[in-house]
């Protein structure tokens, strides 16, 4: 039954609105929220990569706990085909999504950056303050970078056009600290960065100021501005198709220079 409900989008949408009204997470306005349109967005955007995209939601296990950002990167493989590319992951985290562009992209180099092990930012933050936490996380995320196309550069992202000051990029994954001033430095190096046709994919863009403390509207302001001075042109994705965008709704945005 739970398989014949996820297959049939709008009878799973209306089913999971229920169940959230009465775990009393939202109201009963959720019942208006057309979320077959954030699916059709996403995939009219997704168009702008790939003309004959053609997502079927049916071939996924279950649609609302689909992350958009993985469908970005399947049509940038499909658009560069096979070709050999250079791709910088800004933020590397538990190294989990540069092991997946190592394994998506096999003959590209994938150069992936983060905080310094040493660095009060790093340690503070994601539960890392104690120093057995600290090494199961590392050992993790070394286990993650262990792969042979993936170059792992401990480093402060401000310090990108210093760094690779001869170097440009077919793809830059923005995945790093998403509040300012960091994240606004972090785009326009990535416009300095990345090459002609290149694109830059911007996870965790909020239209208006989200739940926590790790993410803000910072990022799509930043792109707002990139769009008026520098005529970039960028796309929205929802990172999710869920009903509960009703509240918060992240998006993941790219753009081709």
């Amino acid at each position: 039954m739970k398989k014949y409900i996820k297959r049939n989008f709008f009878l799973y949408d209306l089913v999971v609105k229920i169940l959230y009204i009465l775990k009393g997470k939202t109201s009963w306005k959720i019942l208006f929220y057309n979320t077959k349109k954030d699916l059709d967005f996403n995939i009219k955007n997704l168009k702008e990569i790939n003309k004959s995209y053609n997502f079927s939601f049916e071939k996924i296990n279950d649609i609302f706990r689909y992350d958009f950002r993985y469908a970005i990167f399947e049509e940038l493989k499909k658009f560069y085909n096979n070709n050999s590319l250079k791709i910088l992951e800004i933020g590397t985290f538990k190294g989990d999504f540069a092991n997946y562009l190592a394994k998506k992209f096999k003959n590209s180099e994938i150069t992936t950056i983060d905080l310094e092990k040493t660095d009060p930012r790093f340690i503070q933050t994601y539960d890392r303050s104690e120093k057995e936490m600290r090494t199961k996380f590392l050992n993790y995320r070394d286990n993650n970078l262990s792969l042979n196309n993936i170059k792992f550069l401990e480093m402060d992202s401000v310090n990108l056009m210093k760094v690779f000051q001869k170097d440009t990029f077919d793809i830059i994954w923005v995945d790093g600290y998403h509040i300012d001033p960091v994240v606004t430095k972090d785009l326009y190096s990535s416009l300095n960065l990345i090459k002609k046709n290149g694109f830059v994919v911007i996870d965790d863009v909020y239209k208006t100021e989200p739940p926590g403390t790790n993410c803000s509207t910072d990022s799509f302001l930043t792109l707002k501005k990139l769009n008026k001075e520098n005529n970039v042109n960028y796309i929205l994705l929802n990172k999710f198709v869920r009903p509960a965008n009703y509240k918060v709704n992240p998006y993941v945005a790219f753009f081709k220079k």
